[in-house]
């Protein structure tokens, strides 16, 4: 009786272990569902940082716009009042505004590219999840 007891635990065991290596389509396809809508919800919050950080590269962008016109005005004042050392310092603070406003510039650029890249990205993710649900 112990010998056919260990050889029916022994199909039994084995008999489990083929069961655990089947693959289950259901739960495959579940598996593939969870980490489509998990890979969208990144794409989403990537959308939203980025488009955040669009925003206040935009309010910086003023900001230098309005840092430049305020050196021209000075490097004015400095030409009528004869001082052109102060006028060349503003000039060139007025430059380095500049500089400044198209590093910006490239930046959002950049990041409204990615933005793009990103809402194109979680586009797709949402059409995968709506087949495959």
């Amino acid at each position: 009786m112990g010998l056919f007891s260990r050889m029916k635990d022994g199909i039994k065991g084995r008999a489990g272990a083929a069961l655990d290596k089947a693959i289950d389509p259901e739960k495959e396809l579940d598996m593939a569902i969870l980490e489509l809508d998990e890979q969208r919800t990144k794409a989403l919050e990537e959308l939203v940082s980025y488009k955040a950080s669009a925003k206040s590269m935009e309010q910086e962008m003023v900001k230098q716009e309005e840092r430049a016109a305020e050196w021209e005005k000075r490097a004015m004042i400095a030409v009528k009042a004869g001082d052109d050392e102060a006028a060349k310092q503003a000039l060139r603070e007025k430059k380095n505004c500049a500089l400044e406003l198209a590093k910006i510039r490239r930046d959002r650029d950049l990041a409204a590219g990615y933005a793009a890249q990103l809402n194109k990205s979680r586009k797709e993710f949402e059409t995968r999840l709506k087949l495959l649900k």
